[in-house]
């Protein structure tokens, strides 16, 4: 499980939602479902980097 225990700021949080409602719409679109759940999963993947990078955890922190 990864801990994301700093405190998330408004731009933050702004950008996990925009990209979530644009995937969704990808998918009302028409999109292929696989390629849409690899999109999100990448992004999830970096946002977690992101939020635990330069305190020694990095992507496997606990």
């Amino acid at each position: 499980m990864h801990r994301l225990d700093r405190p998330l700021d408004r731009d933050t949080l702004l950008l996990g939602i925009a990209t979530s409602r644009g995937l969704l719409l990808e998918l009302l679109a028409g999109a292929d479902p696989a390629a849409t759940d690899a999109a999100y999963r990448l992004f999830v993947r970096r946002w977690i980097h992101s939020r635990t990078a330069g305190d020694g955890r990095g992507e496997r922190g606990s």
